[in-house]
């Protein structure tokens, strides 16, 4: 926790760095607009193979293309195809190859592509190219696999194309100086705070590999599976040491009688279809430690995911600034098309799922109002927290996260006896899952296809499901797309639905174990007046609405952190918190 006196210092270094970190990418987007500008733009495509084929190339100064904004092949060597875009004064936005109109068009895979800008140059390779393509016509198949393209002669009409990303956003993805752009005001942020923070916390070495975990959460998968297993190690050598290990802790009990019953109603065939679930008896082993200090964790949580989120809301605003320019659109077509575009805001981090990250913020206000992370409510670091948060949350599009958002600030705003609490949170959840599933078609076509023929196969197993690990292929059986009357694409391996994976991987019986055991917790919780854990547990199923949120490692390792974090809060700031109307 930050002292008082050093509130208003705190928050102006904050507001100073965002801006900064604004300023330094708009003038590295600047540089390479002008650079576009003032010079003849050279595109190279390379191939793996010398194949005869038709080409050329329009381009743009909107989102749309036109005769007049086409050039045909330069030159073609071996390979090798050139086209050469003339200079003008108006930047260039979008690039499309067209392949002609020869259905006999051969297979092609192209090996690299290469932009060149005066004396610049930005040579991508094969997975790189294939990550900046916007989209491609119904005649051209791509295989992101293999880095193939087919031309799919028997579609009428036949026009081969592909639509690349916009010159500056192909060229800022790829610069040497667009993390640094990024990060490096933050970084000389937390240098100057670095100091203070460790006075505050003093952390041990337990706390150490905490913070690592924590910082984790946006990064690779990988490495917050190796921080939770050396966690779990450093936990059991210290209660073993201090004689702190609690067989009978609740919590700890609850984790592993979840992964038993999963265990038992999922019937895995082998052991990576239940390698996620080896979480909860990690965490398990770490909660019946008793070793965490939830107050220290909770406060380097919040500062965390403060910073986390300015450094979002710092690239969204760049992003948005240079939107219209870049892309040829207006700022209401970002949020007309959301889905699309805001990517690019949290393109540059390892793990960019928008809903579990703008989830784990929500979490995070838990601990900041009832955790005792900040004293005294009014100051500017909850009013930061709470702005950069739904920040976040607006320019990645989530949803079930502003919803989510909203239901926590109603919680945490008024104040009513727990026995109204709970009323008004049951009863808004149903309503929202009610309109949710009579609904669904209307706004989300993809997810409606999902819970149809997940319900197909529902009722083919009701009471004891496929087993866990088989929504992947239960989603893509004949018998069940025909009867549910829907097309999903591959990709997709779960409903996007925990409550519907749930029931068709383990069937209503293993369903109604989880829910039964799930809610003897939260009864107990509620009666020791834990209205925080009762409230996480809330939150997490509105996500369980739109998203398989257990069926990948990553979530279900920060939900586990999370479980800890709260339920080793210091349980009378809690209380007091709802006992002041009883």
């Amino acid at each position: 926790m930050i002292l008082k006196r050093n509130n208003i210092t705190f928050i102006i270094l904050l507001i100073t760095t965002i801006i900064t970190g604004v300023l330094l990418q708009l003038l590295l987007v600047l540089d390479i607009k002008n650079a576009i500008k003032s010079n003849i733009v050279e595109v190279e495509f390379y191939f793996s193979r010398n194949v005869e084929f038709q080409s050329a190339l329009y381009y743009s100064f909107t989102d749309k293309f036109n005769k007049e904004n086409k050039v045909e092949v330069d030159r073609s060597v071996g390979g090798i195809v050139i086209f050469k875009i003339p200079q003008s004064n108006k930047l260039l936005t979008n690039f499309r190859l067209d392949f002609g109109n020869k259905p006999e068009t051969p297979l092609l895979e192209i090996d690299s592509m290469q932009i060149k800008y005066g004396n610049s140059f930005l040579k991508l390779k094969q997975k790189q190219l294939f990550e900046h393509i916007f989209t491609n016509s119904a005649s051209v198949r791509l295989n992101k696999g293999e880095n193939s393209i087919t031309m799919m002669a028997n579609i009428e009409p036949y026009d081969p194309y592909i639509v690349f990303d916009p010159f500056v956003k192909v060229i800022l993805d790829n610069h040497p100086l667009r993390l640094p752009a990024l990060l490096l005001p933050f970084l000389v942020f937390i240098g100057l705070q670095i100091k203070s923070w460790y006075i505050k916390f003093k952390p041990s070495p337990l706390d150490i590999l905490l913070l690592l975990f924590i910082i984790c959460i946006p990064l690779k998968i990988a490495w917050t599976t190796f921080l939770s297993i050396l966690i779990c190690a450093y936990a059991i050598f210290l209660s073993t040491r201090d004689r702190k290990f609690k067989m009978k802790n609740l919590e700890g009990l609850l984790l592993i009688t979840l992964f038993l019953l999963t265990l038992i109603m999922g019937r895995p065939t082998e052991l990576k279809v239940i390698d996620n679930q080896l979480a909860l008896l990690l965490f398990a082993t770490v909660t019946c430690s008793d070793i965490v200090n939830g107050r220290k964790l909770s406060s380097i949580y919040v500062y965390f995911f403060l910073i986390l989120n300015a450094l979002f809301v710092t690239a969204g605003l760049s992003f948005l600034l240079n939107f219209s320019s870049v892309f040829g659109l207006s700022i209401g077509e970002y949020f007309n098309e959301i889905k699309i575009y805001s990517g690019n805001i949290r393109n540059w981090i390892y793990y960019d799922h928008a809903v579990f990250l703008t989830f784990f913020g929500i979490v995070g206000l838990l601990p900041l109002k009832y955790g005792g992370v900040v004293k005294n409510q009014k100051t500017g670091i909850v009013i930061a927290y709470h702005l950069l948060l739904l920040g976040t949350i607006i320019l990645f599009g989530a949803r079930i996260s502003l919803l989510v958002y909203l239901i926590f600030l109603i919680n945490i705003l008024i104040i009513v006896s727990l026995k109204w609490r709970i009323v008004f949170n049951v009863s808004a959840f149903i309503i929202t899952a009610i309109l949710l599933f009579s609904f669904i078609d209307c706004f989300d076509s993809s997810r409606f296809n999902l819970w149809v023929v997940s319900w197909e196969a529902i009722k083919d197993k009701p009471l004891f499901g496929y087993g866990l690990g088989s929504s992947d292929n239960i989603l893509h059986t004949p018998k069940f797309l025909q009867e549910g009357r829907a097309v999903i694409p591959k990709p997709l391996n779960h409903a996007h639905n925990q409550f519907v994976t749930f029931l068709t991987e383990i069937g209503f019986i293993g369903f109604m174990l989880l829910i039964i055991t799930i809610g003897i917790y939260l009864r107990r919780m509620a009666q020791n007046r834990m209205m925080t854990m009762v409230l996480f547990i809330f939150g997490l199923c509105y996500v369980f609405l739109t998203e398989s949120i257990l069926q990948t490692s990553k979530p279900l390792f920060v939900l586990c952190f999370l479980f800890i974090l709260l339920t080793n809060m210091q349980a009378n700031e809690i209380t007091n918190e709802f006992d002041k109307n009883p």
